[in-house]
């Protein structure tokens, strides 16, 4: 799946990009243990997401595969996850950067609540120059954020802030774009749901990856192995 953002809205789930696969640079996520999260229909952020899932979740955990007719492989489980090829969450970049990072509306159609999440954030001028980012350092090709907390409602619409905070990023970015990578819902326990995308993640990218995905929207792509799930509250 494809995710793609342009500076007034671009994102869905997946984005393929110049270069050679990689497994994600040590240290190239930043130091967030989770995404501020708030309904788009209220005007006030709400605290950091951590709140397991709704019980409506755990009825898909059994076969969560076949129960989002999903037949490209994976049992669900964090270590083998469900494969899917097209898109699922839709991400629309809103035009903001602050200080904890970009704001993106994330439309997650499943009835499951979603609570894990894996992305990469890209950045580009307006020539379409992917743009690194002076992070704790070094330079960044993009922010590759696993494994967040969020809480992502089924069948809602909810803003999350991601990448780099403001006063890091280029003076001539003008382009944000955003990879899902992997997303899911912990139950604790060992019990949950994990999805990824067949599409190969990727440190460098080209503006609008392959081209493929539409406009406001990317697809998620399967990137390198994502980290333990987070324990259970």
């Amino acid at each position: 799946m494809r995710l793609v953002f342009a500076a007034t809205a671009v994102l869905a789930l997946s984005i393929s990009g110049c270069g050679s696969d990689e497994t994600a640079p040590t240290g190239s996520a930043s130091a967030k243990p989770s995404a501020t999260a708030k309904s788009s229909a209220s005007a006030k952020p709400s605290a950091t997401a951590s709140a397991a899932p709704s019980a409506s979740a755990a009825a898909a955990t059994d076969d969560p595969c076949k129960a989002h007719e999903l037949s490209l492989g994976g049992k669900g489980t964090m270590a083998e996850k469900c494969k899917y090829d097209k898109d699922v969450l839709t991400v629309k970049y809103t035009g903001k950067v602050e200080d904890d990072g970009a704001s993106f509306d994330v439309t997650n159609p499943w009835k499951e609540d979603i609570n894990w999440l894996s992305v990469a954030v890209f950045y580009y001028d307006k020539s379409g120059k992917q743009l690194s980012v002076k992070h704790d350092g070094a330079d960044k090709k993009d922010d590759y954020q696993d494994g967040i907390d969020v809480k992502l409602p089924g069948g809602k619409t909810t803003t999350i802030k991601l990448g780099f905070p403001k006063k890091e990023l280029p003076k001539d970015v003008d382009t944000i774009e955003v990879q899902v990578i992997s997303f899911g819902w912990d139950l604790g326990e060992g019990k949950g749901a994990y999805f990824e995308s067949t599409e190969k993640y990727k440190e460098d990218r080209a503006k609008g990856g392959g081209g493929a995905a539409p406009a406001a929207s990317a697809s998620a792509s399967a990137g390198p192995a994502a980290s333990a799930a987070p324990k259970a509250k």
